[in-house]
């Protein structure tokens, strides 16, 4: 086990030397270790080979000859349990599904700049964590549902409830924080509820009892293919386990559950006993970071300005199209060249010295103007806001810059 506040260890697997080198000196700078692997079968073997553990994989999908990282991926994941981020090229649909289907912890495209994929990195260690914690909450719910198991199984057998265990199976039932319920099979009317239930639903005992969850009364399943698949889950296997289901609350926001339930009968009737774990703020908390990525990736692509990400060493590491159709060039012709080979030559050194001045925290962002070169030859004005990104620590990780052309300049040179 890692001593607390030691750095965290990622497996970089990616068969190409030049991009691993990049990619591990960038990690190495936001704080990780890194160890690389060139091929699938490579990963594998550390993972057999070394009782230190992994935090975090770093998997890309195309790796030469050998295993793809796809198929690396599960088979490590058949024997440990730790986060897999795939890193490629590929953007098809069906990869990036197929992905999903091994694991949810993230998918970055390759081009991407690294603060992308730092951000990506950091979401998945936070899944994860989160991932943790509910398996630790679900093992303990686990032991609280076996105590109900076993008095509803007894209770089945004698056909009462309140003649095997009273105070063992209230006690279990009131104290229990997740929502429990007894509701009629035939008319989903409540017979009993927890107080689990109050806190997560907002509904009193006196709101709920002798009233039905189905649309007409409390409405309280929003989607009716919920209680259907509960329906037809108890009907052919006589139990549901962690059905996910979307519920309405008493003042009318909504949230997600896993259900799991049985049959019981009460007076020869037969009901439902219901055991509800709230998960609406982990899911809205990874549907949140979803929709964030999104946006940035949407923002920064269609921005209606140049935009560039530059590496400490000057490389160019994202550029967005309207940089490009500034200088009349392919996001790959761009991408071949530093931001030094794009500068006029007598601009370079005003572009050096305004990042040195960036580096020695004499300026927090840089303005000024400046000529690029375009394709064709000619010579381009702009308007240049240059700053640092940093990471968490306040350590610089790349330079965001916005361009602006300036077409007075232009019809000056013209002129």
């Amino acid at each position: 086990m890692k001593p607390i506040g030691a750095a965290k260890t990622i497996l970089l697997v990616e068969d190409e030397a030049i991009i691993a080198l990049m990619e591990r000196r960038q990690l190495e700078k936001d704080g990780y270790q890194v160890v690389h692997a060139s091929s699938g079968e490579k990963a594998i073997d550390f993972i057999h080979t070394t009782p230190d553990p992994v935090d975090l994989i770093l998997m890309d999908i195309d790796l030469g000859n050998g295993m793809d990282g796809t198929a690396a991926a599960e088979r490590i994941l058949k024997e440990r349990d730790t986060p897999v981020l795939f890193l490629s090229s590929h953007t098809e649909k069906e990869m990036v599904e197929k992905t999903e289907r091994i694991t949810n912890y993230g998918y970055v495209v390759k081009n991407s700049c690294f603060t992308v994929l730092s951000a990506s990195i950091k979401m998945a260690f936070k899944l994860f964590d989160a991932q943790k914690k509910l398996n630790q909450i679900n093992r303990q719910y686990e032991m609280s549902n076996e105590e109900l198991r076993v008095s509803l199984e007894s209770l089945q057998k004698t056909n009462t409830l309140l003649e095997f265990s009273e105070d063992k199976f209230a006690k279990a039932f009131h104290t229990n924080p997740d929502s429990i319920n007894i509701n009629r099979l035939s008319d989903g009317v409540y017979v009993d509820i927890n107080q689990g239930f109050t806190n997560i639903m907002g509904y009193s005992r006196e709101d709920v009892i002798g009233r039905s969850s189905l649309p007409g009364e409390l409405g309280v399943w929003v989607k009716a293919e919920d209680r259907n698949a509960l329906l037809r889950g108890l009907r052919e296997k006589g139990e549901v386990v962690n059905l996910e289901a979307e519920f309405r609350r008493k003042d009318g926001s909504t949230t997600v559950g896993w259900m799991s339930a049985r049959i019981i009968e009460m007076r020869g009737e037969k009901h439902i006993l219901s055991v509800t774990k709230d998960m609406g703020k982990w899911v809205a908390l990874e549907r949140a970071l979803r929709d964030s990525e999104l946006k940035m990736r949407t923002a920064f692509s269609n921005a209606p300005i140049g935009i560039s990400l530059t590496g400490l060493d000057g490389s160019l590491n994202l550029i967005n199209s309207a940089f490009c159709a500034m200088l009349g060039m392919t996001e790959a012709e761009v991408n071949d060249l530093s931001f030094l080979e794009l500068t006029h030559p007598d601009d370079i050194a005003l572009s050096v010295e305004r990042t040195r001045a960036l580096l020695a925290g004499e300026i927090e962002t840089a303005f000024f103007e400046k000529r690029y070169l375009h394709k064709d030859g000619h010579t381009v004005w702009a308007a240049v806001s240059t700053s640092l990104l940093k990471n968490d620590q306040g350590k610089p990780l790349s330079f965001i810059t916005y361009v602006m052309e300036i077409p007075e300049r232009k019809a000056d040179a013209a002129s």
